[in-house]
């Protein structure tokens, strides 16, 4: 409950802390990773305000389904402000995600996953939700180390705020039934991608 207080009371003021170049690289170095085909479902989960949102739209054009989840109102009544009812939005907890089984075509979380709690928890309700064969991308515009050093300076709920080391990463996805794990580390990035296995 302190941490949603946390977020709750950062809401809005969150944009204010997106950096001036974050649209580019979205644009350039998120989106290719994405892989979006047109009309293909997209769970945006932990999306804050919403910073994705016009970016998945445009990728995956005007008839797609695009759904923001963030267990914060506050980041939820802030996306909804600024980019309108062209997305369904729903506030709630990733942990128990309130949606039917096998009900989108790719996950992205991006600059969520730290925050859960229960991390393999969620892996596992990202996988309930995706259909056969869908895609799970974990992405950030930073590296893990810097990330993880960033939440402990901030300290208050989110200091224990971390991404997990590569191979613990991995062995959760595979354990959440997830397959073809890859992680993408640079300078300044970091990104999991994997795919739902098919039960046949």
């Amino acid at each position: 409950m302190i941490k949603k207080l946390f977020f709750e009371s950062h809401a809005p003021k969150w944009d204010n802390f997106t950096k001036e170049d974050t649209p580019e690289r979205i644009s350039n170095e998120l989106i290719p990773l994405f892989d979006i085909k047109e009309n293909e479902s997209i769970l945006d989960a932990g999306c804050g305000t919403g910073i994705l949102l016009p970016f998945l739209r445009q990728s995956a054009g005007e008839k797609a389904r695009i759904t923001a989840l963030d267990y914060s109102v506050s980041m939820i009544n802030e996306a909804r402000k600024k980019y309108g009812d062209g997305y369904e939005y729903i506030s709630g907890d990733a942990h128990n995600i309130k949606l039917p089984d096998e009900s989108f075509d790719i996950v992205i979380c991006f600059c969520a996953f730290p925050h859960f709690d229960d991390k393999k928890k969620v892996l596992g309700e990202f996988n309930r939700v995706l259909k056969p064969k869908g895609r799970l991308v974990i992405a950030h515009l930073a590296s893990r180390k810097r990330i993880n050093d960033y939440h402990k300076n901030i300290g208050h709920s989110v200091s224990n705020d971390t991404i997990p080391g590569n191979q613990l990463m991995l062995k959760l996805l595979a354990e959440s039934g997830f397959r073809e794990a890859s992680i993408i580390e640079k300078g300044n990035f970091y990104a999991s991608k994997s795919i739902k296995n098919q039960i046949e």
